[in-house]
């Protein structure tokens, strides 16, 4: 494989992070009605290759398990069938049936997509989030244009973020309750949120565990709901969920350290032990830093231009704005 006039043995890959690839960058003189043939054809080929490689060496995450995870459904009703406690769950675009089952639950349910979606407008980015809503904001021509999920609505003490690298679990508190506009996602809401170190219980670390291995996955990250009474809700995992924010809001929890030990050891069965002086992200940044003021400005520029993905600013912490 030839890229940016470097050339790869796919075969000879190690391990693999097929973390969110791009989309391709099409020649400016194609004409528009073949972009989308080309395009496809790029798809076709890269994800070939990441397949291809993922065979030959330790993937986070091979592609089939990518596409599995990333299906809501499927992954809901594994979760199901493992036995994780999830909140009762409806999908559906047919407008009656949506309000008759936010009626059992007093009007109280949160909507989701079925498929994550961002759009852009004049100056700003737009994205779905996870919304509360009532039956009488349920407009018929609205819920009918497409199915999403809904799911009763679950009372909140706290959110728990359970990062998952292979047998370890990393498990941050999200004080989402705290904060003033992200009770309902805390995404919504980053300025005000405040992380903390938590523990995950053996029984519901064995689920998780249980459905990793049913969808294919040896990284996810999960999102979790504890209720004022004590009780812990599955809501979902992301099998190319951000981590490093994590480390940003609580810097004792080691997130740069353990996922690079996690790719060294091409491991699916990691254990994580923390060393002395681990890896930190504040530490990468001052580096990352130092190494940037080697460059001008009309170098940076034409490297990020040229290599977007590897040169982007502050890229996790962007990307966790916009995503799960």
């Amino acid at each position: 494989m030839k890229a940016n006039q470097e050339q790869f043995d796919i075969f000879a890959f190690d391990a693999t992070w097929n973390r969110r690839p791009t989309t391709p960058t099409l020649h400016s003189d194609l004409c528009q009605s073949d972009r989308s043939a080309a395009s496809q054809d790029c798809l076709t080929l890269t994800s070939s290759v990441r397949e291809i490689s993922s065979r030959y060496s330790f993937c986070v995450n091979a592609l089939g398990a990518q596409i599995l995870a990333n299906n809501k459904v499927i992954q809901l009703a594994a979760a199901a069938e493992v036995g994780l406690p999830m909140p009762a769950t409806l999908i559906s675009n047919d407008a009656q049936e949506i309000r008759e089952f936010a009626n059992r639950f007093g009007g109280q349910v949160i909507a989701k997509a079925l498929t994550p979606a961002s759009w852009a407008g004049e100056g700003i980015q737009f994205h779905t989030y996870s919304k509360r809503i009532r039956p009488e904001d349920m407009e018929a021509s609205s819920i009918e244009s497409a199915p999403a999920i809904f799911q009763q609505y679950i009372e909140k003490a706290f959110e728990l973020r359970v990062t998952i690298m292979g047998d370890t679990f990393i498990t941050a508190v999200l004080h989402s309750q705290s904060t003033d506009y992200g009770r309902d996602d805390w995404r919504l809401d980053q300025a005000g949120l405040k992380v903390t170190q938590g523990e995950l219980p053996g029984a519901l670390q064995n689920k998780l565990t249980q459905l990793m291995r049913k969808l294919g996955l040896v990284y996810g990250a999960a999102d979790l709901i504890v209720t004022p009474a004590g009780e812990f809700v599955f809501l979902e995992v992301n099998e190319a969920g951000q981590f490093l924010w994590v480390e940003r809001f609580c810097p004792e929890i080691p997130m740069l350290d353990c996922f690079t030990q996690f790719l060294l050891s091409r491991n699916p069965r990691f254990r994580y032990e923390e060393p002395a002086a681990p890896l930190r992200v504040r530490d990468y940044r001052a580096a990352e830093a130092t190494f940037l003021k080697r460059f001008s400005a009309e170098e940076l520029s034409r490297a990020y231009s040229a290599n977007r993905p590897s040169l982007e600013p502050d890229k996790d912490g962007a990307a966790m704005r916009s995503v799960e």
